[in-house]
């Protein structure tokens, strides 16, 4: 992508510094609210491709495209990262391991707060603006939300890759019914 737009790649050095010149990611069209995860190397990208034990996870980065007429959705990040593969967060049981790319973790893993300390909420999650209709109560216990920032297409959302993300509604507006579309793309830093 960055061959055929090359002030893109400029845009993200000015934003990001140095990064490792491969990147990966996906484009996305969808009808659901995604949810809870962290988009990193899967299990099998780890095996099947030796450049990635050159590298490490450091920057994800979320472009939205498109959003229907009048819909309105949000991107909640949480104060959790995850270290290690791609896993979607499920202790409720609401999706099957065959339906998903990702590794389903039934309980929570270990997860490390920005300042590398180990996160040891159990609570509740609290949000009095937002809703996570699709996301089981036991799957959303003690996680915490950092930020939460409106889809909106041709905007950036630029986070750590080992950060817990997912779609959540407006407790305002709790809107379900739309499609959106973006792009994510994974920056990683060469190990020396």
């Amino acid at each position: 992508m960055f061959k055929s737009i090359s002030w893109l790649e400029t845009k993200f050095q000015m934003l990001l510094g140095n990064y490792w010149i491969n990147h990966t990611g996906n484009f996305y069209i969808t009808t659901q609210l995604h949810d809870c995860h962290v988009d990193l190397l899967t299990e099998d990208e780890l095996t099947v491709y030796d450049w990635t034990h050159k590298v490490i996870p450091w920057k994800s980065v979320v472009i939205p495209l498109m959003l229907s007429h009048n819909a309105e959705t949000y991107t909640a990040f949480l104060k959790q990262r995850h270290i290690g593969n791609s896993i979607t967060i499920d202790r409720d049981y609401v999706s099957e391991q065959n339906d998903s790319m990702y590794e389903l973790a039934r309980e929570h893993p270990t997860f490390y707060l920005e300042d590398g300390t180990i996160s040891k909420h159990d609570d509740k999650l609290e949000s009095n603006d937002y809703i996570f209709p699709q996301i089981g109560k036991k799957t959303l216990q003690g996680l915490e939300i950092e930020n939460c920032f409106k889809f909106e297409p041709g905007d950036i959302f630029l986070f750590d890759a080992c950060q817990l993300h997912a779609s959540c509604a407006s407790n305002m507006k709790p809107n379900e019914r739309f499609l959106k579309s973006g792009i994510n793309i994974q920056f990683y830093k060469e190990i020396i």
